[in-house]
C-alpha cells in the first residue's frame, strides 16, 4: 500500500464521517420573530464535480416543499422563491482560519464553493 492509497482512504472516512447536510424539521425565524418556515429536509444523493472524471455522488439534505410552510413578515403563508429555497438548502461551513465553504444545490448536483474570509 502506497502513501497515495493510505491518504485516499483517510480522505474517503473523512467525507463519509462527515455530517453536512440538515436533516429532519427545522424552523427558521425572522429578526423581528415571526416564524420564516418550518422545513423539512430529506436526504438524497447527489453528484458533485471533482477532479475526477466523473465527479462523485455525496449525500445532501433537500427541502420537501409539499411538506413544509413559508410566511412572510407579517405571518402569511406563501409560496417560497427559489432565492429563499436556495438560501435555506444552503450549508455554511469554516474549514481554516481565513476561509469558510459553502455547499448548495444547484441545477440537480451539489456545488462546493470557497468563501474568502476578510481579515
Amino acid at each position: 500500500m502506497t502513501l497515495d492509497d493510505i491518504l485516499n482512504v483517510v480522505l474517503e472516512v473523512y467525507v463519509v464521517n462527515f455530517y453536512n447536510y440538515k436533516l429532519g424539521e427545522w424552523k427558521y425565524y425572522f429578526e423581528n420573530g415571526n416564524q420564516k418556515a418550518n422545513v423539512l429536509y430529506e436526504v438524497k444523493k447527489f453528484q458533485i464535480e471533482t477532479s475526477c472524471k466523473d465527479g462523485d455522488q455525496v449525500t445532501f439534505g433537500q427541502i420537501i416543499k409539499e411538506e413544509s410552510k413559508f410566511w412572510n413578515e407579517i405571518g402569511q403563508i406563501i409560496k417560497p422563491s427559489t432565492k429563499l429555497v436556495y438560501e435555506l438548502e444552503t450549508v455554511v461551513f469554516n474549514q481554516e482560519d481565513y476561509h469558510s465553504e459553502s455547499l448548495s444545490i444547484q441545477k440537480g448536483k451539489v456545488k462546493l464553493e470557497l468563501i474568502a474570509d476578510k481579515k
